[in-house]
């Protein structure tokens, strides 16, 4: 059984030459973030939306009304960036997650959620804020969610595929460390994507045990509206791009670990 730097199972091996990034999280002093890039121990990942980010002994503590968690090798604007910067595309995106408080009343949409083939650096750069996200909902909800552009009226967003991964079908649990693994690769030709979340509810013992709790296969003609300055994203299978991140909403206390991105062949 192959395993990662933090003793995770992985299910995909990282193809040959493929970029990998690890969380620093256990490394350093104690240090609360506002905004902005997490400093020398891991100048990757980067903070932005609304939030406070306190990094100690291995955890990441969240809380804000929009927390946002960019792993992406360049501080730039999206049209400042220079074109050999790394991009990431198949990926294998694993983390632990416990959500300790997720607010009094809870955002009906917000949950623990992976995003990649993204960018969103600025928000404003309405064409390149695209991406393809695995959402796990404090309600129990477990769906896919693609975006095509970031419109205050959620009109660029479509979500499809919804199932109920946790205990008899309920909300998910609080107070639990609970992995998630979100997992997207290229097939037939860069026309279609398939796009997988898997859970471990052991804490990672022994690597974790994942089960696959949904699959969606994304593909050219399958989109979310766009308005016409977008039309170029339009149906399309969303290409390579700057940023991964991790999402929630209106939390008041959220815990990370294990936070690892690897680069993976595509199906075909």
């Amino acid at each position: 059984m192959r395993t990662d730097t933090f003793g995770v199972s992985v299910l995909f091996p990282t193809t040959r030459n493929g970029r990998e990034w690890y969380s620093q999280f256990h490394v350093g002093p104690s240090r609360t973030i506002i905004f902005g890039p997490s400093g020398v121990y891991d100048p990757e990942l980067i903070f932005r939306g609304h939030g406070v980010y306190t990094i100690n002994n291995g955890i990441l503590t969240v809380c804000g009304p929009c927390p946002r968690i960019y792993v992406r090798a360049s501080t730039l604007n999206h049209v400042d960036v220079p074109k050999t910067t790394p991009t990431w595309k198949n990926v294998e995106v694993t983390f632990y997650s416990n959500t300790i408080d997720p607010g009094r009343n809870p955002v009906p949409y917000a949950g623990v959620e992976a995003v990649v083939r993204t960018d969103h650096y600025p928000d404003t750069d309405l064409c390149n804020t695209r991406g393809i996200g695995g959402k796990w909902n404090f309600d129990g909800r477990c769906q896919f969610e693609k975006e095509t552009v970031h419109l205050n009226d959620s009109s660029g967003n479509k979500q499809v595929n919804t199932v109920y991964p946790f205990m008899n079908s309920g909300p998910m649990p609080l107070n639990t460390w609970i992995g998630y693994k979100y997992i997207v690769r290229s097939l037939n030709n860069d026309t279609e994507c398939c796009a997988e979340m898997y859970m471990d509810t052991t804490n990672g013992e022994n690597g974790g045990s994942w089960i696959k709790v949904n699959e969606f296969i994304d593909y050219n003609g399958w989109s979310s509206d766009v308005p016409s300055c977008c039309e170029i994203h339009r149906g399309r299978v969303l290409d390579a791009n700057y940023t991964v991140y991790l999402r929630t909403d209106g939390v008041i206390k959220q815990l990370y670990k294990w936070f690892s991105i690897r680069e993976i062949d595509p199906l075909n």
